[in-house]
C-alpha cells in the first residue's frame, strides 16, 4: 500500500521499467508501450527519467506478476519467460507476454 501512495509524489523511473522488463522477457517495444510512449521516444529517455503514475502502476504490478510467476516455476526466471512467449488456449492462442501492456491484460496473465 505504501508503494502506491507513494507514487504521485515519487514516481518510478524508466530504470524500474527496464530492471522488471528484462526478467519478463521484453522486447523494448513491449517497454514503450508499458511507459505510454513511442518507441523512439523510450529509447532517447534517460534511465532516470520518470515515468508516470499509470506506468509507475504497470511496473508494481508488472514486478508482482513476476514474483508469483517464480513461485509458480519454482524460482526458474527462463521457465517462466518461455511460458509467457507461447501462445495458450487460455488466452485465445495469444502469448501471455502480448497481455502485458496494460492494467487489465496483467492481472488476466
Amino acid at each position: 500500500i505504501d508503494a502506491v501512495l507513494n507514487l504521485r509524489s515519487k514516481p518510478l523511473k524508466i530504470r524500474d521499467l527496464i530492471s522488471i522488463g528484462k526478467k519478463l522477457g521484453f522486447k523494448p517495444s513491449q517497454m514503450a508501450a508499458v511507459a505510454d510512449q513511442s518507441i523512439r521516444t523510450f529509447q532517447t529517455k534517460s534511465k532516470w527519467s520518470l515515468l508516470s503514475l499509470n506506468a509507475s502502476e504497470k511496473v508494481l504490478q508488472l514486478n508482482g506478476l513476476y514474483v508469483v510467476g517464480l513461485k509458480v516455476f519454482d524460482n526458474k526466471n527462463e521457465a517462466l519467460i518461455l511460458w509467457l512467449n507461447r501462445p495458450s488456449s487460455n488466452f485465445k492462442n495469444h502469448k501471455p507476454n502480448d497481455l502485458l501492456i496494460t492494467h487489465l491484460g496483467i492481472s488476466l496473465v
